[in-house]
């Protein structure tokens, strides 16, 4: 039975996304990246040939937003909400060593300049046993380290988009101002 290619089941739909809402297709874009199913080049080959096709401005917005080190789709939405914010835009899945060159910690977002770490949360990673404990120790690593820490989560992007924006915002400030006194 003839079937399609992962690159273009992907093109295809993120193609009927919703024009208000290239998250969506972001996020499958993302996850298929994370997972192998395809590459950017597939991704981009496919379009090309489609560059007139409904929906294929969406999808190439989408893919040109991209990011294939997300690990979630709670990641592809933060950096869009990011983005929307008017925020600077971090680098993702950064790790950072201490002055030994020990590993510390993998963050979800890094604003180096900044001297900020951004984690998009979700609450199952802390449902298991030891898992908030070995948080909290590794956020204490980050801050001996100079770094400010700011969270959110789900609700925090959605629902406080505006506080949200205004805590990371001051967590940016924070760390710039902690930087310049240290001459980092």
């Amino acid at each position: 039975m003839p079937t399609t290619s992962a690159a273009r089941c992907v093109i295809d739909l993120a193609r009927q996304a919703d024009d208000n809402d290239v998250a969506a297709a972001v996020c499958l874009i993302d996850a298929v990246f994370h997972l192998g199913k395809a590459s950017r080049a597939e991704l981009e080959q496919v379009l090309a040939g489609m560059h007139r096709w409904p929906g294929s401005a969406l999808a190439a917005r989408a893919l040109a937003f991209s990011d294939p080190r997300a690990e979630n789709p709670l990641e592809s939405r933060s950096r869009l909400f990011i983005a929307a914010a008017g925020l600077p835009a971090p680098d993702t899945q950064v790790e950072i060593f201490d002055g030994t060159s020990r590993f510390v910690a993998r963050v979800d977002f890094l604003w180096p300049a900044y001297r900020t770490v951004g984690e998009a949360d979700g609450y199952i990673k802390y449902c298991v046993p030891g898992e908030l404990y070995k948080e909290k120790r590794r956020e204490d690593r980050l801050r001996e380290l100079g770094f400010e820490v700011v969270r959110w989560g789900w609700a925090d992007i959605r629902d406080r988009r505006a506080e949200t924006a205004h805590r990371i915002r001051t967590a940016l400030d924070r760390g710039k101002n902690r930087a310049a006194e240290v001459g980092v």
